[in-house]
């Protein structure tokens, strides 16, 4: 399986959120307990930049995922630390 990765765009959006609405349904794996859209993840979305990216997972060019890095925690002794999501399309 090719798979490669690149950075996430706003177009990424509606299926990173269908991906992630799987693992809310799925329980255990998110916070989450009820189904999110595509405007409660924007902030989200938003949140990440070059020092803490978000990329997609691509199979031959179609997003069967998500990985990104995330803040770890607010506070300046951790500035270079990060938590790891990973998400993958159930029906890959």
């Amino acid at each position: 399986m090719p798979v490669s990765f690149r950075r996430a765009m706003t177009a990424d959006l509606p299926i990173i959120t269908t991906i992630y609405n799987q693992a809310i349904r799925r329980g255990g794996i998110t916070d989450d307990d009820q189904e999110v859209t595509v405007d409660d993840r924007q902030p989200w979305f938003d949140a990440f930049t070059d020092h803490f990216p978000l990329w997609v997972i691509l199979d031959r060019h179609r997003v069967i995922g998500f990985v990104g890095l995330e803040e770890f925690f607010p506070h300046p002794n951790f500035d270079q630390s990060a938590q790891v999501c990973l998400y993958l399309d159930n029906s890959v």
